[in-house]
């Protein structure tokens, strides 16, 4: 009976850890894939998580979470972003808005780092917020982030034109 038992549970283990193995492999893989093809694009995503620091993102088409720091949250600059420990949600001081789980916007990917598993975004937009004929303005670190996606597009595409030419 004990040898069963510990057969048992070695299975168990030795399942926990295959699963464990499954679910980092995926994620290192679509965060490759989003470095390599997706840096800069603009991804529909559900808030999953909110902190004092910033919010947990999940990209509705890869089922991957990311981070939005509070610096890159939407709203004017002078705006000052506060957790609310009794609602869970993060408030703007200044002009009231807030972001709590499940609410919806569009986001750009700003930086991948597959081996940390580390997904930096930033806001662009709340998804189906009626937007009025008006200047588009830039959340902040959405343009820094799309100018460094745009040169690192353009370093691969010569680095592979370079290794075609050889």
């Amino acid at each position: 009976y004990d040898t069963l038992v510990q057969l048992g549970r070695h299975c168990s283990g030795t399942e926990r850890n295959a699963e464990s193995a499954e679910r980092e492999l995926r994620t290192f893989l679509v965060l490759q894939l989003l470095e390599e093809e997706h840096l800069g694009d603009d991804f529909a995503g559900t808030v999953t998580g909110v902190t004092a620091s910033g919010v947990f993102m999940q990209l509705d088409r890869y089922l991957i979470d990311g981070f939005v720091r509070i610096d890159d949250l939407p709203g004017q600059a002078s705006d000052v972003w506060k957790l609310n420990r009794t609602t869970g949600a993060l408030v703007a001081q200044r002009s009231g808005k807030s972001i709590t789980i499940g609410d919806r916007f569009v986001v750009r990917i700003a930086k991948v780092n597959p081996v940390r598993r580390k997904l930096d975004l930033v806001i662009v937009s709340q998804q189906g917020q009626e937007t009025k004929p008006r200047k588009r303005t830039q959340p902040p670190g959405a343009r820094k982030a799309h100018q460094m996606a745009q040169r690192l597009k353009k370093q691969r595409r010569q680095d592979r034109r370079k290794r075609r030419g050889r």
